[in-house]
């Protein structure tokens, strides 16, 4: 065992992606999936409830594949619907009112609410950058990866910057072992 099957995702990061995928399926097959990822699918997810974290995977490749169409723009822009998602309901702490910069940055302490692994750091590179880095979690896909950069961009949007953009720095798929993005505020 490699701990991997010790991971888990908060259920806010499946409320859409499942609804998403439910309606999807009913005109595309999503492709095989394990007993587990299928209970994922049938069962009301609560926001709340830890999930183990590889049909949640599971689900995201499907997402990957027919829906964004393995395109990392679209998924960096469903990360960036997903973040306001949660940060416009119970996660809204993170995000600080005129402070699109300080809002990227507070991402740092909202990785632990949404997942029980790897760890996330963050620094002000510039009164307008922030970079972030994401280690223990070299095995991130690319789906994965553009969605998570998308919630510190929908942070930095939220906090007062609408045109705030993201930018994969380093993909471990690539080289490396950590996620390494940055949110710019123009």
């Amino acid at each position: 065992m490699d701990g991997t099957e010790l991971r888990k995702a908060k259920g806010v990061n499946l409320v859409q992606l499942v609804a998403v995928l439910k309606k999807t399926r009913h005109k595309i097959a999503l492709g095989p999936l394990s007993p587990s990822a299928e209970k994922l699918l049938e069962e009301h997810i609560l926001e709340t409830t830890w999930y183990p974290h590889a049909p949640f995977l599971e689900l995201l490749d499907a997402m990957w594949r027919i829906v964004l169409q393995r395109n990392e723009d679209h998924a960096l822009q469903a990360g960036i619907v997903g973040g306001k998602y949660a940060l416009q309901t119970a996660h809204g702490n993170f995000v600080m009112p005129g402070d699109p910069v300080g809002s990227a940055y507070a991402m740092r302490h909202s990785w632990r609410a949404y997942f029980n692994f790897a760890e996330l750091k963050a620094e002000i590179d510039t009164p307008q950058t922030v970079t972030l880095t994401l280690s223990g979690y070299a095995d991130v896909p690319p789906v994965h990866a553009g969605m998570i950069l998308g919630w510190a961009v929908a942070a930095a949007q939220m906090g007062g910057a609408p045109k705030a953009t993201g930018e994969l720095l380093e993909r471990p798929w690539k080289s490396g072992s950590k996620l390494r993005y940055r949110v710019t505020v123009p």
